[in-house]
């Protein structure tokens, strides 16, 4: 009886460590960590060109 508690106590420790595991390991970089580019596929002066590059600058 003592030998099934000690094997419930490990299985029990292993699925917690590996539960914690993922979400230690994964860590967000700060953003933007490069220069952020936007395409406009518009021709200059345009109704989408004048939004996008207001929206750009605040990028």
């Amino acid at each position: 009886m003592h030998n099934k508690f000690r094997m419930k106590r490990r299985t029990l420790l292993a699925a917690g460590l590996s539960a914690a595991v993922p979400v230690t390991a994964v860590r967000a970089q700060a953003w933007p960590a490069k220069t952020v580019t936007l395409v406009v596929p518009f021709a200059p002066g345009g109704g989408t060109d004048t939004f996008a590059r207001p929206f750009a600058a605040k990028l």
